[in-house]
């Protein structure tokens, strides 16, 4: 009988231990995002602090390659109170936010990794949507919410960040 070696590549709860490599792929994010012309990610957010908090409450997620963290994003089940005119809340929903790349692994399809991960993890809760935010000119991320069939909900602004301007897609889930 033949082995068949599925995936190299394995999803797990981030450790207060991962913040140092989760800071590495933030910044090599940051950069790419600016080489791109834009504007996210280009200010203290999301900060130290805030990946710190997204670890406590078991929010962060890692994408592990041979044992080493590539990628990461947080699955938060907490109402986005910045959508409030946006969604229904009393529709079951997760958001997902700060979803990064390591360079290391790009053109690895870890977003369509991490985008079967979301769905599978609503399924599971019997969760009816999942909500995800973008800057307005964050393009790769535009496309990639096209392609994984999100629609556009609206605009609305996180008002702490300096550019504060973001657009809301929305999927839902069939059980």
């Amino acid at each position: 009988m033949h082995s068949l070696y599925v995936s190299l590549f394995t999803i797990r709860l981030a450790r207060t231990d991962d913040i140092d490599v989760i800071m590495k792929i933030r910044q090599e994010a940051s950069l790419r995002l600016k080489h791109d012309g834009v504007n996210q990610w280009q200010g203290e957010e999301p900060s130290k602090k805030t990946f710190l908090y997204d670890i406590e409450k078991t929010y962060a997620y890692v994408i592990e390659k041979d044992h080493q963290v590539v990628s990461m994003a947080s699955l938060c089940l907490e109402f986005e109170s910045a959508y409030e005119t946006l969604v229904d809340k009393s529709i079951s929903s997760m958001t997902i936010h700060r979803i990064a790349v390591s360079n290391e692994v790009l053109g690895q399809n870890i977003t369509k990794i991490w985008f079967e991960y979301f769905e599978k993890q609503a399924k599971i809760l019997k969760l009816s949507r999942i909500y995800i935010d973008t800057h307005a000119d964050n393009f790769k991320m535009l496309n990639l919410l096209r392609k994984y069939q999100y629609l556009y909900v609206g605009l609305f602004e996180f008002k702490h960040l300096p550019d504060p301007q973001r657009y809301l897609f929305m999927k839902t889930i069939l059980s």
